[in-house]
């Protein structure tokens, strides 16, 4: 237990409390430790929400199926962060989604208790960073839903790269899914997801493959897709439909990464 109290420190939830302080709301939260094996359900869809979780080690991932047995991908966890918050805050009576244990796995799970604890700065500076760590979420939910909101696989795709080069600061990054994973994330089948990969392998070695990079570039450093700001020219809005049809990775540079690393 001892060793987790770093990654704890680096959990949203417990922010700008030392240790000593980490130490006392575990025990005011009645956490428990508890290990799961690669494919473990660490929250079951239908069940009721008594726990807070924490990834203490290894990954975890959060996603709900459907009623034709699709299924979608909500995130992606890794060491610190939180998951079930929500659920417990909200007093519903089950959790909509399944969250579950992607290779070794430790969880610690906490409990809110019914009653205040006396050692109320503590567990008010805690109840603080639950609404920060919610409100973060609910901003995360939002990324997602301008992505899955799209209409085509490529413009889903192009979403995607353009937000997480944007939170990753750079035009080549590594994509932590893998094909499956990344088709269950945009909601898009898998086959129509190695098609756009496809085209744009071909589209590399294209000449237009070429032109839509330099115009995107630009477009990026002006700020693009803020459409009421940067609105394409009308003597680039052919070049910009076919930016389109080729997925739109050339603006990241990303799609090198994609057909590289997602299999």
């Amino acid at each position: 237990m001892k060793n987790y109290f770093e990654i704890l420190k680096k959990c949203r939830m417990f922010m700008g409390l030392d240790i000593e302080d980490i130490k006392c709301l575990t025990e005011i939260l009645n956490s428990k430790v508890v290990k799961y094996s690669k494919g473990d359900v660490i929250f079951s869809e239908g069940e009721k929400p008594e726990h807070i979780g924490v990834v203490l080690h290894g990954n975890a991932q959060i996603e709900r199926t459907d009623y034709y047995g699709n299924r979608s991908i909500v995130a992606v966890l890794e060491p610190s962060e939180v998951f079930g918050e929500a659920f417990v805050c909200a007093g519903i009576k089950s959790i909509p989604v399944d969250v579950v244990a992607l290779d070794e796995t430790v969880v610690m799970l906490l409990s809110l208790p019914d009653i205040p604890p006396q050692n109320t700065d503590i567990y008010n500076c805690f109840i603080l960073n639950l609404l920060r760590t919610s409100s973060v979420k609910n901003l995360v939910l939002m990324k997602r839903l301008e992505v899955t909101s799209k209409r085509s696989t490529e413009e889903k795709l192009m979403t995607y790269l353009m937000q997480t080069a944007k939170e990753q600061g750079k035009s080549s990054f590594h994509i932590t899914y893998d094909r499956q994973q990344l088709a269950d994330y945009l909601e898009v089948d898998r086959s129509g997801l190695s098609a756009v990969i496809g085209k744009l392998k071909k589209a590399e070695k294209s000449n237009a493959a070429k032109i839509c990079l330099n115009f995107c570039e630009d477009m990026r450093n002006k700020g693009f897709p803020a459409k009421s700001q940067h609105k394409p020219p009308i003597g680039v809005k052919d070049l910009y439909r076919g930016f389109v049809q080729f997925g739109l990775f050339n603006l990241l540079n990303a799609y090198f990464t994609v057909c590289k690393t997602v299999k």
